[in-house]
């Protein structure tokens, strides 16, 4: 047998393990891909299994949830996809090499069921198979309705269902939100923080409003620990004014408004004359009598960066009420400005400090340092 004959020889094992081989490493290149915009994080990964067929089943919310989930997944998914978004040149090699799923909606149902039956085949067969119950990305970054064909993916086949939430996609260039997709300003030039995360496995009698809502849940758990995870206002404040100098921040009636840096300058300065004049240490609650201003707003961003908790007292209560809650509260002080103190003529029991009068304390460290 002649060389030409050994080369042209089709051996389909040989052709599998090739196959295998460019998927893998196709994979780790989009991977690197992904991690150059986002930085993805992951929860849950031990609830998916480690062999075997399986279910994912996950919100959909941008154009990049799939390569999002792929890059956080260890396994090889098989994705259920409508043809039409497959057929781009690029992407339908891709589709094709990781042996996506189509369905062809120019079909109607019954592509719907050739789709399920190819996915029930492949998690037979030990593959990881996921489709996005919705039916379609989110227009406002809700869960939509789960579509009730999704039981029949799981028609004659026991296998575990695994639920999914991709968090924090909202706002990117490749979600809905401001009404279109990509051709908007990314509202970040960093790597956005992205989290997939895996829930339970359940059994695959589950109906589609139960995987909705445990899918739901999952969301709630995404956003409970993202809130813990995030930077204190105080420091997203400092951050964003320093990040935005320019851009108008605050506006009033009276037409009084200021720029991030000055609300910012303004803030730092008063903090310091507050906090060397006449907060103490152990003065955590201090009253606020001033209308919705720029000055206002001034002073409960002071007191924020000296780590007190700014009473903004209620000016439409009576005299006694008003006292009633300075007591209960705790409130040593209260500042205020001598106009709009004077138009509410209520006379309060505790400190006064007019906020009129605090220009000849700032010093000129304070500005310095400011």
């Amino acid at each position: 047998m002649g060389l030409h004959a050994l080369g042209s020889d089709h051996n389909p094992r040989r052709s599998g393990h090739v196959s295998s081989l460019l998927r893998e490493t196709l994979r780790l290149i989009l991977a690197c891909i992904v991690s150059l915009f986002y930085r993805v994080r992951v929860r849950g990964l031990e609830n998916l299994p480690r062999k075997g067929g399986c279910l994912l089943v996950c919100n959909h919310i941008s154009w990049m949830d799939t390569l999002i989930i792929g890059a956080a997944c260890p396994r090889c998914i098989r994705f259920i996809a409508f043809d039409e978004n497959l057929k781009a040149p690029v992407i339908g090699w891709i589709s094709k090499l990781f042996q996506a799923i189509p369905i062809n909606s120019a079909m109607g149902p019954k592509a719907m069921l050739t789709a399920f039956k190819t996915a029930r085949e492949a998690m037979h067969n030990g593959d990881v198979v996921l489709i996005f119950a919705e039916g379609a990305i989110s227009r406002t970054g809700q869960l939509l309705t789960f579509q009730r064909g999704l039981t029949k993916i799981l028609d004659g086949i026991d296998v575990p269902v695994v639920p999914m939430y991709t968090d924090q996609m909202w706002g990117s260039i490749f979600s809905f939100r401001g009404g279109k997709f990509f051709t908007k300003w990314p509202e970040r030039w960093t790597r956005r923080t992205v989290s997939v995360n895996f829930g339970k496995p359940v059994p695959a009698t589950s109906t589609p409003f139960q995987l909705r809502q445990i899918v739901q849940q999952l969301g709630t758990q995404s956003w409970e620990e993202r809130k813990n995870e995030r930077r204190p206002l105080v420091c997203q404040f400092i951050r964003n004014a320093k990040r935005t100098k320019s851009h108008t921040k605050v506006v009033d009636s009276l037409h009084q408004k200021a720029t991030s840096a000055e609300l910012l300058l303004r803030s730092l300065v008063l903090s310091r004359v507050l906090y060397r004049e006449y907060l103490k240490p152990d003065e955590k609650y201090v009253g606020v009598l001033l209308p919705p201003s720029v000055g206002g707003v001034t002073v409960n961003a002071a007191l924020a960066l000296l780590d007190r908790v700014a009473v903004n007292l209620n000016y439409t209560l009576t005299a006694k009420d008003m006292n009633d809650h300075i007591r209960v509260s705790g409130i040593k002080r209260v500042f205020t400005s001598h106009k709009f103190y004077e138009k509410l003529n209520l006379p309060l029991e505790t400190e006064i400090v007019f906020v009129d009068d605090l220009k000849p304390k700032v010093a000129v460290t304070d500005k310095i340092w400011g």
